[in-house]
């Protein structure tokens, strides 16, 4: 903060610890006397305030104007945490505008209850400023930098993929967290933040810069700037896929795509292309000072819909966008998001009452301006929305949305909680519970909108048993499977040592719903047939699919291996990789495991049940291949597959079920449909 002007530091030290601590913040008078000194010894006329706890203090304790900076990591405290709720009610209570680093960030600030302006922090260059990575050595030194506070687990998975890599080319890797490079302490004793971040970095040749740092943008636009872009990939999150979106930088991925493209840049084949970042060119305090000056209305928002004209489309979803390239339902939601933004500006929708009814208003406004609306698309959770004035104000909305010319479809990920089985109790009165807000919400907004989906054509037939009996909107069904994400996508082959045999490859869960006694009972077959088999599960169900394992002889047999990591830094190490989608439960029957579109990202065919819900689609696709739900039948149809080239299907599937490919299929829907 100010104290850091050189000007007022030859008077005044940093702060003490007591200044900032939660516990000693009662003492306001002190700090703002502690701070009016600093100012007035500087001659400051503005703060700028970086970070949350920053702008906190700034709020209660300095009388001067302030700039608010908030940063990645900055909103991502849940409600319990009551000292940074306060901080973030106490900054927004006060400050007609906020900087954040993008709109995944906006959407967060409002979830918050923001109610300031939101703009997104200008761009300033790097160019001129010393090179991080090292130029010339003679063997590649690779740095993983992630987010101080990254779970342990996934940090090892990646190292571990990237060791994989960087033994083909004789490399090392090492990891650091982003915070490490350069910290508070490095600037209060003027060390260089160039020489000290090198030194950590350990003289590294390339980076990867995997989760949602803080510092990853500014880490990406310093090596962009200074010509050392071709030396970087990035992990293809929410953030650095909207940075990378707007500078043309392309060497982003997900998962083991990141192997792939570790591969190529060490191999030269990757170049990146010249920046087109747009930077600032004025001072940066003046320039942000000039845009706090202006005047903006509390519920603006620097959209990339309010950047365009014409037509625009909303995207809803229960909850927010996870910053996850890993789990199926995150994975969902962001990637058919991200697809309706890229058709036509879009803008997001949340169930939380702030962020629902500000961003409500917002598209109301821009529909009486003249803007078209084109496509509402809404996805519900495996919960209702919680709030039953939101799923009346959301069916309200799509009746406004039809008014206006603009078209409609929710997708219903499951009704698992109509089903009997399932155990779930109505309400004694019928006015709460599951089953009666589940039936709220699909009357109120289901109703309301042209068209419903499903995930598949079997959820549809499902859907609609558990229905009958029930009030019931009259509104048309039809399928939209997942799709395939192209940051996703790992052409076939391996990426580490080879195996002398083709691998079949279960990811999944372990237990009744997912019992897999055919699969074990093939096995013992399959590993005599020089078959290799390989477990992705979760580290909780270890011990009970080694004790399964071992009731077949098959615990430790030098062909199957078990690992916990997840199925998204998965790496082959056999040329045909054969994915299993085959489930023994009735379970299967009726869903879409989203793990089918997993295995064709990665390029590996799949074998599934000829009654699971997915084998049409499989055999549609030609992606692979339907088996009879017995032993013999699944070791003849492996062997079968083995012999067989699906390289060029799966190719062709990856652009007919693209999710761009289900944008377009969501507009032929509703073209399809009769004026109701």
């Amino acid at each position: 903060m100010a104290w850091l002007t050189t000007s007022a530091r030859r008077k005044f030290a940093k702060p003490a610890n007591w200044i900032t601590s939660v516990t000693l913040q009662k003492f306001g008078n002190q700090i703002a006397s502690y701070f009016n000194q600093v100012i007035d010894v500087g001659g400051h006329d503005v703060v700028m305030a970086s970070g949350l706890s920053a702008n906190g203090i700034a709020k209660r304790h300095i009388s001067l104007p302030f700039i608010p900076l908030l940063w990645r990591e900055d909103l991502d405290f849940s409600r319990s945490r009551a000292i940074f709720s306060r901080r973030f009610g106490d900054l927004t209570s006060g400050a007609e505008v906020l900087f954040l680093e993008d709109d995944y960030e906006f959407d967060k600030a409002l979830s918050k209850g923001s109610q300031s302006a939101h703009l997104l922090h200008p761009q300033f260059s790097f160019e001129g400023l010393p090179k991080l990575l090292t130029e010339g050595a003679a063997t590649a030194r690779i740095a993983v930098v992630y987010p101080e506070g990254s779970n342990g687990e996934r940090i090892e998975a990646y190292e571990q993929m990237f060791n994989a890599v960087a033994a083909k080319h004789g490399a090392s890797v090492n990891t650091i967290a982003a915070d490490a490079l350069f910290r508070a302490r490095d600037l209060t004793r003027n060390r260089s933040f160039h020489e000290t971040a090198v030194q950590r970095l350990e003289h590294a040749t390339h980076m990867v810069l995997v989760g949602s740092s803080k510092h990853a943008s500014s880490l990406g636009a310093y090596l962009v700037d200074t010509t050392q872009g071709d030396r970087l990939i990035a992990e293809d999150t929410i953030g650095l896929s909207r940075w990378g979106r707007q500078i043309g930088f392309k060497q982003l991925g997900r998962g083991s795509r990141l192997a792939k493209l570790l591969d190529d840049v060490l191999t030269g084949s990757l170049k990146q292309e010249r920046s087109a970042r747009i930077v600032e060119t004025g001072e940066p305090i003046a320039v942000l000072r000039n845009l706090v000056e202006q005047q903006y209305p509390s519920s603006f928002e620097q959209l990339n819909v309010t950047e365009n004209e014409g037509p625009f489309n909303v995207f809803f979803s229960t909850t927010g966008l996870e910053d996850r390239t890993d789990g199926a339902r995150p994975q969902r939601i962001r990637n058919m998001a991200e697809a309706l933004d890229s058709d036509t500006p879009t803008v997001r929708i949340a169930s939380n009452v702030n962020g629902f009814r500000r961003r409500r208003d917002f598209v109301l406004d821009l529909i009486s301006a003249g803007r078209k609306a084109e496509i509402f698309y809404g996805e519900n959770s495996t919960s209702p929305i919680p709030s039953a004035d939101i799923r009346e104000e959301l069916g309200d909305f799509l009746r406004k949305w039809r008014e206006a010319g603009g078209r409609s479809a929710w997708f219903v990920r499951d009704l698992h909680w109509l089903d009997p089985k399932a155990g779930i109790a109505q309400a004694a009165d019928g006015t709460d519970g599951i089953i009666a807000n589940g039936l709220h919400e699909l009357n109120h907004v289901g109703g309301a909108a042209d068209l419903l989906l499903a995930p598949d054509p079997a959820s549809v037939e499902g859907f609609k048993r558990l229905l009958a009996g029930h009030d019931a909107p009259s509104t048309p069904w039809v399928a939209l499977p997942p799709g395939v994400a192209p940051e996703n996508v790992l052409e076939s082959g391996t990426l580490r040592d080879k195996r002398n045999g083709p691998t079949l490859l279960y990811a999944g869960g372990v237990g009744a719903v997912y019992a897999m006694t055919n699969l074990l009972t093939a096995m013992q077959t399959l590993v005599e047939n020089e078959f290799f088999v390989d477990f992705v599960v979760r580290p909780g169900e270890t011990e009970q699919l080694l004790e399964e394992l071992a009731s077949f002889g098959l615990a430790e047999h030098p062909r199957v291996s078990v690992s916990t990591n997840s199925l998204d830094v998965y790496l082959p190490s056999s040329e045909l990789t054969i994915g299993a989608v085959l489930l023994d439960s009735e379970y299967a029957r009726f869903s879409f495991p989203y793990k089918t579109i997993s295995m064709i990202e990665k390029g590996f065919p799949v074998i599934t049940y000829s009654d699971m819900a997915i084998a049409a689609f499989v055999e549609h696709n030609m992606v692979g291949a339907a088996t009879q739900r017995d032993t013999d039948s699944l070791v003849e149809t492996l062997e079968r597959m083995s012999n067989t080239d699906y390289q060029a299907a799966i190719s062709a599937a990856r652009e007919s079920e693209s999710w761009s490919a289900r944008v377009q299929q969501v507009k032929q829907f509703l073209d399809n449909i009769v004026e109701r």
